[in-house]
């Protein structure tokens, strides 16, 4: 977690970013995690993804950040609300949702470990 939290205090403003989309930029790839900064605008979405075996940590910059925990058993799913100054992490075998506020643009860093090999977002 101490990784996105750094991250996050070199982050400055942000350009606008349309209703909708995600914008993704990679700021680290080592051997041992890679790090993202993400832009959401206002309602974007990930769909239901899982990170492939990989634990993640997410700190929100600047806005909120919805997450739903699916349970694929089908016991139901976990909401959360990560606000700016939060940070969360998944483990490795989560399958899960992130959306951004319906009235902001949604500022957050997210590290994975082990290493993504594609977009974080599926």
């Amino acid at each position: 977690m101490a990784i996105v939290e750094g991250l996050a205090a070199t982050i400055g403003p942000q350009s606008p970013v349309p209703t909708g989309v995600v914008r993704r930029c990679r700021l680290l790839g080592t051997v041992g995690y890679d790090a993202w900064l993400m832009v959401w605008g206002p309602n974007a979405a990930a769909e239901i993804h899982d990170h492939d075996g990989s634990v993640g940590a997410v700190h929100v910059v600047h806005g909120g950040l919805r997450e739903t925990v699916v349970d694929i058993g089908g016991n139901g799913s976990v909401t959360a609300l990560h606000v700016a100054g939060s940070t969360a992490s998944t483990s490795a075998t989560d399958t899960h949702r992130l959306a951004s506020s319906a009235s902001q643009v949604t500022v957050s860093v997210h590290a994975y470990s082990p290493p993504l090999q594609d977009d974080p977002l599926g």
